[in-house]
């Protein structure tokens, strides 16, 4: 797919905030390459605090649902993504897995899952 298509893809994804902001964004800059839609996403949305979103990412647990924890770890692994492309797949699976309830992974470890969207389900079926 090319990059052009990736950012509009992505902006149909969009809800509320990010949402606005996309509508806002794609009216004064047009069309870019992901990369640079990417890091743009990134500067506007990054932790507004200042602290170190590697830091953030690597002591992230899960206190309530699976879901809340899915959604905060997304928030916060586009951001650590975005500045180190070179983690894989299983640097995110590890790290999630890490981070939930200690009867849930367990039970996810068992499986010993290979890819994030697979190990995100193991542990809603868990839950």
């Amino acid at each position: 797919m090319d990059e052009w298509k990736k950012v509009k893809l992505a902006g149909l994804h969009f809800e509320g905030k990010l949402s606005i902001w996309y509508r806002f964004y794609q009216s004064s800059r047009g069309l870019m390459p992901w990369r640079n839609f990417l890091n743009d996403v990134v500067s506007r949305f990054e932790n507004p605090e200042g602290r170190d979103v590697q830091e953030l990412f690597n002591k992230l647990l899960q206190t309530g649902s699976i879901m809340e924890y899915e959604d905060k770890f997304e928030e916060l692994g586009a951001q650590v993504m975005a500045r180190n492309k070179l983690l894989g797949e299983d640097y995110f699976v590890s790290s999630f897995i890490s981070g939930l309830k200690d009867h849930i992974r367990s039970a996810v470890k068992m499986f010993r899952p290979q890819f994030l969207v697979d190990t995100v389900y193991l542990a809603k079926q868990e839950e």
